[in-house]
């Protein structure tokens, strides 16, 4: 964090900037706050108090311009009492404090993340799944995730790996989850459009009306024909425009063969 002088210890042959001078004029994000032992911490409230430090081995403060973030997923105000993390420290770090829940207090955020997860594999896996089935959503959210956005990112690369489809199954998630969707209700069927609660009953000018415009499928490839035109054939442009990621545009376009 501080650097050191040349000469200030064994081997140390060269001046070394520390991480502070490093982020002079910007930013210094320190992970895991919590853990950072007793002796370096009034050091550390120093360049928070007065923003100047010194290098191992040095005679003169430096003056630095730093923003200070830090994380913890440790109860810092119970560090405190137990004495292992500086009062005056806590407190003065304690400026805008922003608490992120675990994921398993985040809801449906659970299956928004999965699926992004699933477009990063596709594109470096070079496949072409489209998600998790309703099964394996059901087990998703029921998870605890003691490991967080971290495991969830690891469980969906593992069933990417595994999954023999399109969509990922019960069966290539970790055994953990397994065992967990054995004692889940099965999820409820999906109903048909006409079956919706207020849906009103296709009727034959609807259908002809439709059958004018052509399937879904044909709509969107002339969409996607339409947008790819207006921007010369920017295919990054087209998938900003789409509101897609440029695999799955570069997908769509393989499957209508588009050029």
């Amino acid at each position: 964090m501080f650097g050191h002088e040349r000469g200030a210890f064994t081997d140390a042959k060269v001046l070394k900037r520390g991480l502070l001078e490093i982020a002079d004029g910007g930013t210094l994000f320190l992970d895991e706050i919590g853990d950072m032992p007793l002796q370096i911490q009034p050091k550390f409230l120093r360049v928070l108090e007065n923003r100047t430090f010194r290098r191992v081995g040095g005679t003169r403060d430096l003056t630095v311009d730093v923003r200070v973030i830090t994380a913890s997923n440790k109860d810092l105000a119970k560090l405190v009492e137990k004495e292992t993390f500086r009062e005056d420290l806590y407190y003065r770090l304690k400026v805008m404090l922003v608490t992120v829940p675990p994921l398993r207090e985040r809801g449906t955020d659970v299956l928004i993340l999965g699926d992004l997860f699933v477009q990063e594999f596709n594109s470096m896996l070079k496949k072409r799944i489209r998600g998790y089935i309703p099964e394996a959503q059901q087990v998703l959210l029921a998870y605890a995730w003691p490991g967080n956005v971290r495991e969830l990112r690891n469980v969906t690369e593992r069933g990417m790996i595994l999954c023999q489809g399109d969509t990922i199954p019960v069966a290539c998630l970790p055994a953990e989850l397994q065992q967990l969707a054995g004692t889940l209700p099965a999820p409820p069927p999906i109903p048909a459009p006409e079956a919706v609660a207020g849906a009103p009953p296709e009727t034959p000018e609807v259908g002809r009306f439709m059958g004018a415009l052509g399937t879904l499928e044909e709509l969107e490839q002339r969409h996607i024909r339409e947008v790819l035109a207006s921007v010369s054939g920017n295919r990054s442009q087209a998938a900003r425009v789409l509101g897609i990621s440029r695999s799955t545009l570069q997908d769509k376009i393989r499957r209508y063969g588009l050029s």
